[in-house]
């Protein structure tokens, strides 16, 4: 194969991956391998790595590569994308390499934790919120607010707001149902989400101006066309330039999870609310309470129901008398 075999190779796992991934996945997936490539061959053409046939590389050759990756100080989340991403390709070309690697080399592992990721505050969602009542005019700047608040306000996946049909949006019980989901034809199942009333202004200005045009799609453009995940990027994009607040489909969807999980809402009911089969999706890789929040909890739960307010069994004997003078219940041995 030629000095470009990884880029053959990368297309060709992307090729097998078509119609079980989502269009925006297998886009990210694309990205991600057009930047591994030029990495890849700026290591190569250095005299660094030895081949850019992912059949053929060496451990040298990924272990040099991993190591220059984990030196740039991306999250471990990253981190275990990039190698997944590599192993795929690896493995598709007949080698696996990069699991050898991993297993000489333990310290090229990613972290096995899942570290929090960003969510937005509750002051960017302030002036994210306040930058929607006045902002407006053409109809792409009602559209961008409409996305923004589909995407807040229901923690609406791209694929969901791309492929949400104007029925699905229920403007009497102001819900909005997805059936467009991901794992659609496996495992996904549609799910029905109510709307904030804080989005209730921006979606009526939307939807007025969006009945007057032919399709099926919820959003679209003037000809009454789908939007591509790109477009609706870009739509995020000037709300982004309005608020001076950077954000994303991901961080919105996490946002929208940590606030129902701060208000109280039980965590099984947010994984509901999210699409995830189970509540240890939503844990770990969306949304968990708070410490504080925890704290609190418990301690509303001893005031509630006298938790611990009877001297356990074990310090019954001379409790009474250490009562009265003051000293405490526990003593060290």
């Amino acid at each position: 194969m030629s000095r470009y075999a990884f880029t053959e190779y990368a297309e060709a796992v992307l090729s097998s991956k078509d119609g079980v991934y989502s269009p925006a996945t297998l886009q990210r997936e694309k990205r991600r391998y057009d930047r591994m490539f030029r990495d890849l061959l700026q290591f190569y053409n250095k005299g660094e790595i030895s081949t850019m046939s992912p059949g053929r590389f060496t451990e040298d050759d990924i272990k040099t590569y991993l190591s220059w990756r984990r030196s740039l100080g991306f999250t471990q989340s990253e981190y275990r994308h990039e190698i997944y991403s590599l192993n795929q390709i690896c493995i598709f070309a007949g080698s696996s390499v990069v699991l050898q690697v991993l297993q000489r080399y333990p310290l090229l592992k990613p972290l096995s934790g899942h570290e929090r990721q960003r969510v937005l505050t509750r002051s960017e969602q302030d002036s994210i919120v306040s930058s929607l009542v006045s902002y407006g005019g053409g109809f792409a700047d009602i559209r961008a607010a409409a996305v923004f608040a589909i995407a807040l306000g229901c923690g609406a996946r791209t694929k969901e707001v791309q492929f949400l049909e104007k029925n699905q949006v229920d403007f009497r019980t102001w819900t909005v149902t997805f059936t467009h989901v991901k794992g659609e034809l496996t495992y996904g199942r549609p799910r029905e989400v109510p709307i904030p009333p804080v989005f209730h202004d921006s979606l009526s200005s939307y939807a007025s101006r969006r009945n007057e045009l032919p399709g099926r799609r919820f959003f679209c453009s003037l000809a009454g066309e789908g939007l591509s995940s790109n477009c609706l990027r870009e739509d995020l994009n000037k709300i982004e330039a309005v608020s001076g607040v950077h954000t994303d489909f991901r961080v919105l969807r996490r946002t929208f999870g940590q606030n129902l999980l701060d208000a109280g809402l039980p965590i099984e009911a947010v994984s509901v609310l999210m699409g995830h089969e189970t509540t240890k999706t939503t844990e770990k890789y969306y949304c968990r309470l708070q410490n504080s929040d925890a704290v609190t909890m418990a301690r509303n739960l001893y005031q509630s129901v006298g938790y611990f307010t009877k001297v356990p069994k074990i310090c019954k004997k001379g409790a009474d008398d250490r009562i009265r003078t003051g000293e405490p219940l526990w003593r060290r041995s």
